[in-house]
């Protein structure tokens, strides 16, 4: 899926006040594809909650406070549909979506309540439909910063693509073995392999392993998963050793790669940045 950069407008916004804007007096509002608009400053950092390496922020939307975490291997924003006062599994228009002063206006999300969108917490997670509005910098583990702007951060830049569904896909090898179009997932806090890669590596990976849970969205199988650590895992062709996996699920990059370093995603011209 290709990406269209964003379309900035001339004007200010002036129907701020009325869409919601908490930005201060005198911020301009961009318009986004899809007829949404961005209000606010360039950009805003923002701490990284609890003690994992899982991007979880704290955000408004339309004036309650959320916990959501930043996940590229979501297509939709999803949030608890019990919290939205919503059907189940419906989408549903929001006036504000704020992290720190930097609001999303008039953006959709799916209110669906699952163990990980509920409405005693977390609350939901932003997928690409919304971040693909931003050039997402993450920390390791430690803060998050969204822009529409440049990165922050100069480093080593790598072409990404973009799934039918949005998501951004890069090549990667572990220990040799070189795959294609592989998921990067923010929302997962072990990179993951399906069972057919794991066959095609070596057997340390099986023979290391110990048990753990599997979980998706709709809750956590215990027992149904195992992790291990490959010896070298390069995403294009920025390598780290002893990377934490877990096993079967399907092949994605996940945090036990991405929070060892500070790396930005720089959506609009896809591409992905090895910060120095």
């Amino acid at each position: 899926m290709s990406l269209r950069r964003l379309d900035a407008v001339a004007a200010m916004c002036a129907f701020a006040a009325a869409l919601g804007c908490s930005g201060t007096t005198g911020d301009p509002c961009r318009l986004l594809d899809g007829g949404a608009r961005l209000c606010g400053p360039t950009a805003v950092e923002l701490p990284v909650l609890g003690g994992g390496n899982s991007p979880v922020l704290n955000a408004t939307l339309d004036g309650k406070s959320v916990e959501l975490l930043v996940d590229t291997g979501a297509q939709a924003t999803v949030v608890s549909s019990s919290l939205l006062g919503v059907d189940d599994e419906t989408w549903t228009p929001t006036s504000s979506l704020c992290f720190g002063d930097l609001c999303v206006q008039g953006e959709r999300v799916f209110g669906w309540d699952t163990p990980f969108s509920s409405p005693d917490g977390p609350h939901g997670l932003v997928g690409m439909e919304t971040l693909r509005h931003f050039v997402l910098e993450l920390d390791r583990g430690q803060s998050v910063r969204l822009s529409h702007t440049e990165p922050a951060c100069r480093g080593e830049r790598r072409p990404i693509t973009f799934s039918e569904p949005g998501t951004p896909l890069v090549d990667i090898s572990i220990d040799g073995l070189v795959l294609s179009g592989i998921t990067i997932d923010t929302g997962a806090e072990f990179t993951v392999l399906d069972d057919s890669t794991v066959a095609r590596l070596d057997d340390y990976v099986t023979t290391q392993s110990v048990e753990a849970d599997v979980c998706t969205i709709e809750g956590c199988t215990p027992g149904g998963a195992r992790t291990s650590t490959v010896h070298e895992l390069c995403v294009a062709d920025i390598c780290q050793s002893e990377v934490a996996v877990k096993y079967p699920v399907f092949d994605a990059v996940g945090n036990s790669f991405l929070a060892r370093q500070r790396v930005a995603f720089d959506f609009p011209r896809s591409e992905i940045v090895f910060c120095d």
